[in-house]
């Protein structure tokens, strides 16, 4: 979280210009730490975007995940990002401790409603020392456990979900339904084709085979 402390944040942009370094960047912090005083001194020092952990659509589940933040500060956050003329990308969670099909769906319509950038999606990890993995644990909705000894990653089985699998599928059909709309299509060909951007031209590709198994 680059802007936990503004000040500090603040001094950077100062010093990267004051030394001519000529460079671009980008960063990730939290959307309450978002103003536009912050973003016009990032974007002048060379930042191109911004990344926001925004996580759920849902406020119950924000809560459940201690973030601390509202939908409300997310969409403005993301509104003075785009319109100070940084890109933007987004991060959200599927699968926290809670998680149903309704809050799913408000995640989608929250992301069509930012319409980031890019909005990395994914499913929940629930990394040993985390409050999730402690609450997963109790709650007997973890499955398998962290061992040195195999690459297997632990998930929280929810209550509807009956395999992981089914929780790919389900993350499958939210990117889907976020980036096959005319929006992204003409932006991300846009991003591909004028600034041959392959980065984003494989991951495209990738995303579209999945997408078809």
């Amino acid at each position: 979280n680059f802007t936990f402390d503004r000040t500090r944040a603040l001094k950077i942009f100062e010093l990267i210009k004051k030394e001519k370094l000529n460079i671009r960047f980008r960063f990730k912090s939290r959307v309450d730490s978002i103003d536009k005083e912050l973003v016009r001194r990032a974007k002048e020092a060379g930042a191109y975007l911004i990344s926001l952990g925004v996580e759920s659509g849902s406020q119950r589940i924000l809560e459940r995940m201690k973030k601390r933040i509202t939908i409300e500060q997310s969409i403005s956050a993301s509104e003075i990002v785009m319109k100070e003329g940084l890109k933007l990308n987004t991060g959200w969670i599927i699968g926290y401790l809670g998680e149903t099909e309704e809050t799913i769906k408000e995640t989608v319509k929250l992301i069509l409603k930012i319409r980031p950038t890019t909005a990395s999606i994914n499913i929940l990890i629930p990394y040993p020392g985390t409050s999730v993995y402690y609450e997963a644990k109790e709650e007997k909705l973890l499955v398998g456990d962290w061992d040195l000894e195999n690459n297997f990653i632990p998930w929280v089985r929810l209550p509807w979900i009956k395999s992981y699998q089914q929780l790919q599928n389900i993350l499958r059909w939210v990117k889907n339904k976020v980036y096959y709309r005319p929006y992204y299509i003409r932006n991300f060909t846009k991003e591909i084709f004028c600034n041959f951007n392959l980065l984003l031209f494989r991951y495209a590709f990738y995303e579209t085979i999945k997408s078809f198994r």
